[in-house]
């Protein structure tokens, strides 16, 4: 590997100011506090200044000459990573639209070594014809970035809808295709941030329309795609909240949501997706609630943590009178499985270990997603004369407690489901349920289960791998889930990967070994942390790692990271990796515990925490005060500058080597983000002689990796392999 002089980039004394200069009315913000920034001149929002675009291209060099000699290593971990997957490949026909089981068309995806991006495929069972009816490769064809959306298709399946977007900023141009007529629909939709939505038998597609500057969702569209007719649903003026638009089939939803409370409105449809009635209220942001709505009979089935801020559970209300004082919690005698964290004498509707994600409701049963850990558990609730069970029957089989239940696919007025089961030892399954009613509460569901499908795996046994979950004592006494998983044959010292995500209450689940076992095969322990932040363990686990309580991420993961250093007696290099804001986890650690960490790999990292969130002008920031937090405000601010990675980069430490990703056209994570962190952190480190900092910036794409699978892999093989060589690692 070659050694070359690290790029360099000028300070400019430069001066920003948060507090009452953005906002000289409001009264909870501080006064205007200027704060000195020497890399503040690297944010440029044209992306188009020749200096920064050059130092740019000096790190992604300088990062390339680092690597270099490193190639026969980067193509054997290419060629491990496709030895992990199926390249020829079909998936399971999957019904859509009318009809539900009985539809006319089932739809899959085919993938061909060699190529890489998916065709989407259709099965006639009238005609029993099978039709390529999208060729994603044609639409890459050239393009040195492309990402579809997924695909979607009306009611009656006569129309298909999706979205292309070429350099990664998140903006999709919608193509409409009549797949009877074979052409491609005119129309005037603008280019939108998210998926429209395409309604039963009618022309008519909701959307979602966006603020130019911040990106906000805040409107709500119809557009008629053959009459070219528009009109404006509904607007969100609160620059705190964002709008969406869902539906079932029988309403259009209207949802606005802020992280602490949601509103919701509805229209109703007729049989053929015309509206049928005004928008009305459902629930007011005035009740200050969380909450999920289903329409079941003449009922809704509300998911919410109308009861505890820290747990949702499952109420029912008359669809008359759906006031919130009339919201009756569902009764639940079903008591839940043992694990490390919950007792048997806890039942499931009412015990705060556990969080309500999500129903699925069909005339006669609800079926019901419960979160416990990193566990999905289902439940279905039978139904007789309309009196919902209070005897809930858990599908899954807790003599194995990693495995996961979903339902795969159900529909309202049929009793026949189909459900995938999945472990991080076993390749995901699809089974059938010919009449999920026929189910008794405490008989295995095996008794019950037709198999249609097992997710080919190839080069893998399951008897080659270790699987464990370990609970780390945190700080204050808290217990952190870990997900541990190794070779059997792995060697007593072994370095540490450790992967971190934290926020908005997003799980990283237990990573599947049988397709993401690149770093067990490379001899490592793969440690996933799910530090709080996360809802590993529940709503009040996100929250206490967020806000006020965000420092309970960083130092969860610091612990974790203590305990594996001396793992099982043995001193162990540590490699800790994530990415937005797990980058921003990652930033934290790095500047609060150079000393702990042999190597630090931040993809597109969150962190400039106090310029950013101080900048309402900048997308998503407004919409996400109540997630980190507004730094204009003295009570946020105090907290956030205690973690900011940037703020706390501090002169002459010895930082440990770390790899910085970007993307140049990132809306999430603005590029200058993760570009004045290297910047500061060479001006600080005592990297002169180790030559340790590195940054590579994808100067043609946005937020997330590669499109293209194999050059994804790619992708992947370089940060891989950057951690092997600072490790010292060899393969």
């Amino acid at each position: 590997m070659l050694k070359n002089t690290p790029p360099f980039i000028e300070r400019k004394s430069q001066f920003y100011s948060i507090g009452k200069i953005n906002d000289p009315s409001n009264e909870n913000y501080m006064e205007t506090k200027t704060i000195e920034d020497p890399y503040f001149w690297l944010r440029d929002e044209s992306r188009s200044n020749p200096q920064i675009l050059d130092y740019l291209k000096e790190e992604n060099k300088y990062f390339d000459n680092f690597l270099k000699g490193t190639e026969e290593q980067q193509n054997k971990i290419v060629e491990m990573l496709k030895s992990y997957i199926k390249e020829d490949n079909t998936t399971f026909p999957m019904p859509k639209g009318e009809g539900q089981f009985e539809s006319n068309y089932y739809y899959y995806t085919k993938t061909y070594k060699g190529k890489g991006y998916q065709e989407v495929w259709r099965k006639d069972r009238l005609t029993d014809i099978d039709e390529c009816i999208l060729d994603c490769n044609l639409i890459a064809d050239g393009k040195s970035y492309c990402d579809l959306t997924e695909v979607q298709f009306s009611y009656d399946n006569r129309y298909m809808y999706y979205g292309v977007n070429f350099n990664g900023d998140e903006w999709y141009d919608i193509t409409i295709y009549d797949l009877v007529e074979k052409k491609n629909i005119e129309h005037n939709l603008p280019k939108v941030k998210n998926p429209v939505m395409m309604i039963r038998y009618s022309n008519n597609i909701y959307y979602v329309g966006y603020e130019n500057t911040t990106e906000r969702p805040y409107q709500i569209w119809r557009y008629d795609f053959i009459t070219h007719e528009k009109r404006l649903i509904y607007q969100e003026d609160d620059i705190e909240r964002n709008v969406y638009v869902l539906d079932d089939h029988q309403n259009i939803y209207v949802y606005s949501c802020s992280f602490n409370n949601d509103e919701y409105y509805y229209i109703p449809l007729d049989n053929y997706g015309n509206e049928r009635g005004d928008i009305t209220m459902l629930l007011s942001r005035d009740m200050n609630v969380k909450v999920d709505m289903y329409l079941w009979r003449d009922s809704w089935i509300i998911v919410s943590n109308k009861e505890d801020v820290k747990s949702h559970k499952l109420f029912i209300v008359s669809r008359d009178d759906p006031r919130i004082e009339n919201w009756v919690k569902i009764d639940c005698q079903t008591k839940l499985p043992n694990t490390f964290l919950s007792k048997s004498d806890e039942y499931v509707n009412t015990s705060n270990n556990v969080d309500i994600l999500s129903v699925i409701c069909s005339h006669d049963w609800l079926c019901v997603h419960v979160k416990l850990e990193d566990i999905t558990l289902t439940y279905v609730i039978n139904c007789s004369d309309g009196i919902l069970s209070n005897q809930w029957i858990l599908l899954n089989n807790m003599n194995n407690d990693l495995e996961t239940i979903n339902i795969a696919c159900g529909f309202h007025n049929c009793n026949k489901v189909w459900l995938s089961i999945s472990s991080p030892l076993k390749p995901k399954s699809l089974y059938q349920v010919d009449n999920i009613l026929n189910l008794t509460y405490g008989e295995p569901i095996e008794n019950y289960l037709i198999h249609l499908y097992t997710k080919e795996t190839p080069n893998y046994n399951a008897d080659s791998y270790v699987f464990k979950r370990l609970y780390v004592e945190s700080h204050d006494g808290e217990y952190v889930p870990v997900s541990v998983s190794y070779r059997k044959d792995v060697n007593e010292e072994a370095p540490v990967f450790l992967y971190g995500y934290g926020a908005y209450g997003l799980t990283i689940p237990a990573q599947n070994l049988y397709e993401s076992r690149i770093w067990e095969d490379l001899g490592f322990i793969k440690a996933i942390v799910n530090v709080r932040g996360e809802a590993m363990r529940g709503e009040k686990w996100y929250l206490d790692g967020k806000m006020s309580n965000k420092m309970n991420s960083f130092k969860d993961f610091i612990c974790v990271s203590e305990y594996f250093k001396n793992f099982e007696g043995k001193t162990r290099k540590l490699l800790a990796e994530g990415h937005s804001a797990g980058g921003l986890l990652m930033g934290g650690i790095y500047t609060m515990r150079p000393d702990l960490y042999d190597c630090v790999i931040a993809g597109v990292p969150f962190m400039d925490v106090i310029a950013t969130m101080s900048d309402a002008s900048l997308p998503l920031v407004s919409g996400e005060w109540n997630e980190w937090g507004n730094s204009n405000i003295s009570k946020d601010y105090d907290v956030m500058i205690e973690y900011s990675p940037y703020d706390n980069l501090k002169e002459n430490v010895d930082y440990p080597s770390i790899l910085i990703t970007s993307g140049l056209y990132d809306p999430r994570v603005q590029y200058w983000e993760p570009t004045k962190f290297m910047a500061k952190l060479r001006h600080c480190g005592l990297d002169k002689k180790n030559y340790k900092y590195f940054m590579k910036t994808n100067m043609d794409k946005g937020h997330f990796s590669n499109t293209d699978r194999y050059e994804e892999l790619k992708e992947i093989a370089v940060e891989i392999v950057f951690g092997l060589c600072v490790l010292n690692y060899h393969i």
